[in-house]
């Protein structure tokens, strides 16, 4: 771009404080901000488009992009921990749309299909998810845990493969005529699936350390380690793992139902999940 046209060109619209602080990165951003915050950008038309072009979303890359583009102190989106997704894609949307976000609401109990129109406080979201702490360290059986987030890439391969599984129980249900060869495939594809949950796991265990003061890092290793333990040991690994990631879910929503509504049926208060798809979420 010519030094003429630099000033006309896109600027920080709000600064972003990350809820990892820049911890789990490969390369930490908020190094490279002097306040630590990260100047967050608008979309572009091409943004939007991307966000619009369902193989891209399918294969997480059309987010990534996104992400360089409007947050370009993240060298590389796929290593973003999965706690600063939400909070990334916040300040974006913020930053492109404004701070509120309309949402139309399916109320429950009537007869008829009925909706009714919410407004989100986007920056009250974006605070409460900077105010959440990932819980690091486990101690387990005398070892000690050192566990960490999954990143984008882990967490995008993970959604497709299965997606893909589905689709082949799916097909296999419809298809398959010969029962041995369907119990066959049937024990193959479960088989994956736990090969896979261990894998997922495993990347989330940064180091491991015995009580004699030994640190394992490897993790063909702590791989091997996992696949041996009893399911019960596995458990109370992968529970904890679930439950530091849970925290950095969006709240549930509370909305008062119209006494109209409840006079036919409706709750008064209904309850909602905030789970944003890429294309609701920045339409």
């Amino acid at each position: 771009m010519s030094e003429a046209l630099k000033k006309y060109a896109r600027q920080p619209k709000i600064y972003l404080a990350l809820p990892s602080s820049g911890k789990f990165y490969l390369d930490d951003p908020t190094q490279k901000a002097g306040t630590g915050e990260l100047p967050v950008m608008s979309m572009t038309a091409r943004d939007e488009l991307l966000l619009r072009t369902p193989d891209a979303l399918m294969n997480g890359e059309s987010v990534a992009s996104v992400i360089r583009n409007c947050v370009p102190m993240i060298s590389d989106p796929w290593d973003i921990p999965i706690t600063d997704i939400d909070a990334i894609l916040i300040a974006i949307r913020i930053a492109t749309y404004g701070e509120k976000m309309e949402m139309e609401i399916d109320v429950p109990g009537l007869k008829e299909p009925e909706q009714i129109k919410t407004e989100i406080n986007l920056p009250v979201l974006l605070d409460g998810l900077k105010a959440k702490t990932w819980n690091e360290v486990l101690t387990f059986n005398g070892l000690k845990l050192f566990t960490r987030p999954l990143k984008f890439k882990d967490q995008n391969t993970y959604e497709q493969k299965n997606f893909e599984t589905q689709r082949f129980i799916a097909e296999l249900r419809k298809n398959a005529d010969n029962l041995e060869e369907r119990r066959t495939q049937m024990a193959d594809m479960f088989n994956n699936i736990s090969n896979i949950n261990i894998e997922l796991v495993s990347k989330q265990i940064a180091k491991i350390e015995t009580p004699e003061g030994e640190f394992i890092t490897d993790q063909l290793e702590i791989g091997r380690w996992l696949n041996d333990l009893e399911a019960k040991d596995f458990e109370v690994i992968r529970k904890h793992l679930e439950d530091a990631k849970s925290n950095f879910d969006l709240p549930v929503q509370k909305i008062q139902t119209p006494t109209a509504l409840v006079e036919q049926g409706a709750p008064e208060i209904i309850e909602y999940p905030l789970i944003f798809s890429n294309t609701s979420f920045f339409a």
